[in-house]
């Protein structure tokens, strides 16, 4: 902040010099041209010095940084997003599981559990409630034939 600070000051110093040598030293003439350019020039240099005076190791250090924090936010993204993406995979399979249980006039919780695999599916289930074993076939064989889960990936308890 101290550095802005610096910088506007020395902006508004050249200006005001420019200013009173302009008005006492004319603004017409051999001489008033002259001034009226070299008060461009220093008005130039006093907006332009900052830019002169900066360090290119100082820009690449910045830009590494930048680079280190994308990079670690992308990471941070793609995470959330796989987790999101799991957590609804989880849910649409419970909802499916809990739908055809309700068909066959069974109430269940169901525990949904995911493949490490590449994309995500799951990969095994566990089932509690109170179910008679006609409809306990039934639903096995449901979640074996539409989701694929084998049925000794399926856990019933209760």
């Amino acid at each position: 902040m101290e550095s802005v600070r610096e910088y506007l000051l020395g902006v508004t110093t050249a200006a005001l010099c420019c200013g009173i040598l302009t008005t006492i030293l004319g603004k017409k003439g051999m001489c008033g041209s002259t001034v009226k350019f070299l008060c461009g020039i220093v008005m130039i240099l006093a907006v332009v010095s900052p830019l002169l005076n900066l360090q290119l190791s100082n820009l690449q250090g910045a830009f590494h940084d930048l680079s280190l924090e994308t990079g670690a936010v992308t990471a941070f993204g793609q995470e959330t997003a796989l987790k999101e993406y799991a957590d609804i995979i989880k849910g649409r399979t419970a909802a499916y599981i809990l739908d055809k249980a309700e068909s066959l006039g069974a109430e269940l919780t169901v525990e949904v559990t995911l493949c490490d695999e590449e994309p995500l599916a799951p990969c095994g289930v566990k089932l509690s409630g109170a179910i008679s074993p006609y409809a306990k076939k039934v639903l096995s064989d449901t979640i074996v034939r539409d989701l694929g889960i084998d049925a000794e990936e399926q856990i019933w308890t209760g």
